[in-house]
């Protein structure tokens, strides 16, 4: 994943909001700052554990933080504009306005948000009947996903692979 000149702050709520993310590794910099690199099931660092003495890219200036996932309700905002089921732990929004896909994805990110990452069913399921039941839409939507036409794959915005296809495209 990404590396970024952040806080340890910041660098935590970028793992919460990453589905994959379990964890990251942070080097301060300086003051509160320092380098954050997300840390995702679908990337390996380290192969053994001997790795973690012999790699030289670690050093005692950098740290491993784990990070504990709950369903957090707080990162969704509690307006009218957006729901959230608790049970899949999973929130959203609905523009009107259709929009290309980096369009949409750039308005999410400036709403402080990512376009909806649909990687199972019961999200499927919830964002399905919030579309056609609450928000009255006919329409196509913007959901995550981008198709490589080379090895001919679906990937999330991360660059992982979509396997949940439960969709038209």
């Amino acid at each position: 994943m990404n590396e970024k000149s952040t806080s340890i702050h910041d660098c935590t709520r970028m793992c919460l909001f990453e589905d994959t993310c379990f964890g990251f590794l942070f080097n301060k910099t300086s003051g509160r700052q320092g380098n954050c690199q997300l840390l995702s099931i679908t990337q390996v660092l380290f192969q053994r554990e001997q790795d973690l003495v012999t790699d030289p890219v670690v050093s005692q200036d950098i740290a491993y933080y784990p990070v504990q996932k709950g369903c957090l309700v707080p990162n969704c905002p509690v307006t009218e504009e957006y729901v959230f089921n608790v049970d899949v732990c999973f929130c959203i929004k609905y523009y009107p306005t259709f929009l290309l896909y980096a369009d949409a994805s750039n308005v999410c990110k400036q709403d402080g948000g990512e376009l909806a990452r649909i990687d199972n069913l019961s999200k499927q399921t919830f964002a399905t009947q919030r579309l056609v039941n609450t928000w009255l839409v006919t329409l196509d939507v913007s959901i995550q996903g981008f198709y490589h036409n080379v090895n001919g794959n679906w990937y999330f915005d991360d660059e992982t692979i979509l396997n949940f296809t439960y969709w038209e495209y």
